[in-house]
């Protein structure tokens, strides 16, 4: 709490049920920061109440070749060592599925929905969705036409004092590698292929102060302390904005292994920083960036010990920077925020794409 300014306009809800009693209390647009309500309670607000969800990636994302329940849009999330990794939880998984078909089975025959199909009936109840890329709904909507009827809302990660813009050391020779403890980092796979090219040398910079995932970052401790081959530097502590900045700004290089959109801040940082960063060309966010303009590169295609001891040109990091200032403008964004939010409450069309 020590970071809220206006403690007396919040409203604590310490039940779910509680959730969905105030819900139907008579508001008029309720916002949905991630999919942390279970769809079940979700689907018996008033449909006269506006829902807006605003994906986080966890809640519109599951992987095709997993076992789990499927989402809005399904990926192939994971490169062949980190699936090894995480194939015991996929047997598990396997195994679960297979007692959840018999019930879900068993559930048709009653008449009784299953986690999914609840899932599935607030993605269609859901009156509006704000992705974090434009790109992403474009999907959400383009493989669901049935079952998803929700318009667009623009909402983007933005606040006024936020201040993207840094200079990175001039021999800083770091790399940065991912913005989390999760598996969808993919950090195996990129762990493997800096060896297989022989980067073996260098300082790796990871983030991993998220809480959770706590296995899983034992696991690439082990990994490092095995292989001896490069430094590993893990952060495990939330850090001031400017701090971790600081650190950001010993990274000429950044990788980022996912293949759902995710790290968007840590990524529009580098580009502001004029890192030069590398992404799998099969990623949501690489295609969404070379789609925009912006100078990234490719892991696979790319990725070696010449690119990774040249930095990013300086006309590439010019480009890089006005792109983003051009396209994630505080002033326009609040503005275009403003007239959404004014054509919800006066019009039954809120659908403004950026």
């Amino acid at each position: 709490m020590k970071y809220i300014k206006q403690i007396e306009k919040l409203m604590f809800v310490h039940e779910m049920q509680e959730f969905v009693s105030i819900a139907n209390s008579g508001y008029k647009v309720i916002f949905l920061h991630s999919l942390f309500v279970p769809p079940e309670l979700l689907i018996k607000i008033n449909k006269n109440t506006k829902i807006i969800w605003l994906s986080w990636g966890y809640d519109i994302y599951s992987d095709r070749h997993l076992f789990s329940s499927r989402k809005l849009i399904r990926l192939n999330m994971f490169e062949p060592q980190t699936r090894k990794y995480i194939s015991p939880q996929a047997t598990q998984e396997y195994l679960i599925q297979i007692k959840n078909i018999l019930k879900h089975k068993i559930k048709s025959l009653l008449r009784i929905d299953d986690e999914e199909s609840l899932y599935w009936k607030f993605a269609k109840r859901a009156d509006y969705i704000s992705t974090v890329l434009p790109t992403e709904y474009d999907m959400i909507i383009k493989h669901n036409k049935k079952k998803v009827k929700a318009k667009y809302f623009l909402h983007r990660y933005l606040t006024e004092t936020d201040n993207f813009m840094f200079d990175l050391n001039e021999n800083g020779n770091n790399i940065l590698i991912g913005n989390s403890p999760s598996e969808t980092n993919n950090h195996l796979d990129i762990f493997e292929l800096l060896k297989k090219r022989g980067v073996t040398d260098r300082n790796l910079i990871i983030p991993l102060n998220y809480r959770q995932h706590e296995t899983y970052k034992r696991y690439l401790k082990r990994y490092f302390e095995t292989n001896k081959f490069s430094i590993f530097s893990p952060i495990y502590d939330f850090l001031p904005f400017e701090q971790y900045k600081e650190i950001l700004a010993t990274c000429q290089y950044a990788i980022f292994g996912h293949k759902r959109q995710q790290a968007m801040g840590n990524i529009y940082l580098m580009l502001c920083g004029g890192a030069k960063i590398f992404l799998y060309k099969d990623s949501i966010a690489y295609q969404y960036l070379m789609q925009q303009g912006y100078t990234v590169f490719d892991i696979n295609h790319d990725l070696s010990v010449k690119s990774l001891n040249t930095p990013l040109p300086e006309k590439d990091k010019i480009h890089n920077r006005q792109l983003f200032s051009e396209n994630m403008n505080y002033e326009d964004y609040i503005s275009s925020l403003n007239n959404a939010i004014h054509q919800l409450f006066h019009t039954e069309s809120v659908g403004i794409h950026p």
